[in-house]
């Protein structure tokens, strides 16, 4: 395929106080072989922390005021992209080097495009899976905004905005189903806010809890305070890790 057709891609990658792991996200996306244009959106919401890094294919907005929730937050770092296909860049996953090419090369037309298999981190085990995780995909710019973007939620705005999609389409959603590039980290010693459950009337809400847990990072030193120039690294060699996935039944 020539360089000229292929489409840009925006990588969509919304944070909260997990440094270590989004110097990771970042030097992932580096590492990208995509030949055509591309670019990484970092959307910082946590008001302790400023990020800098400088370029040419990375924008970090830095917002001093939080989003409301965990949808608007998606939705926010979407509206920076200027791809004509936008895809989902977990700030605490792991994208290996064929990425975006992977996904770019099995789109077939389509406007959306699940991950499809994908590796999963359980502390120090890593597991291939063969079917989807709701909140890896790629979606063209066009259909994103024809159905009003991700559903604003706390929790599960990932499978609602699918579900959004499904309906919009009227038809079982396009799945790759090439080799995994993408690895999920489930365990971390930083929060997932899924592991909080859904939100309980008169219960303080998952988004709360983030903040909460957040700002103790801080304040314990954990997490780095004020102006901080990200050094994307990674601390494994992933694309040899990998290789020593456990295959799920």
């Amino acid at each position: 395929m020539l360089n000229m057709i292929l489409p840009k891609i925006s990588c969509i990658c919304p944070t909260f106080s997990r440094v270590y792991l989004l110097e990771e996200a970042l030097e992932s996306f580096l590492k990208q072989d995509y030949q055509g244009e591309k670019e990484l959106i970092i959307y910082n919401d946590f008001h302790h922390q400023e990020f800098i890094f400088k370029h040419p294919e990375v924008k970090v907005i830095n917002s001093l005021e939080r989003s409301p929730n965990l949808g608007h937050k998606w939705n926010t770092t979407y509206n920076y992209a200027t791809g004509e296909y936008l895809l989902t860049w977990g700030d605490d996953d792991i994208h290996l080097p064929s990425r975006i090419s992977r996904m770019v090369n099995n789109l077939n037309q389509s406007d959306f495009l699940y991950e499809g298999p994908f590796y999963i981190l359980y502390g120090d085990i890593l597991y291939k899976r063969a079917d989807q995780t709701q909140g890896a995909n790629m979606v063209s710019r066009k259909l994103f905004d024809a159905v009003g973007g991700i559903p604003e939620k706390n929790t599960g705005e990932d499978a609602a905005f699918n579900n959004r999609i499904a309906e919009y389409l009227g038809k079982p959603l396009d799945v790759c189903k090439d080799e995994p590039q993408f690895l999920y980290r489930w365990s971390s010693p930083r929060n997932h806010i899924s592991q909080f459950g859904e939100d309980k009337e008169g219960e303080i809400t998952s988004y709360q809890r983030m903040l909460e847990a957040a700002n103790i990072y801080v304040e314990s030193g954990i997490e780095p305070k004020g102006i901080y120039h990200l050094k994307p690294h990674w601390e494994l060699n992933w694309i040899e890790e990998v290789k020593t996935a456990i295959i799920e039944p």
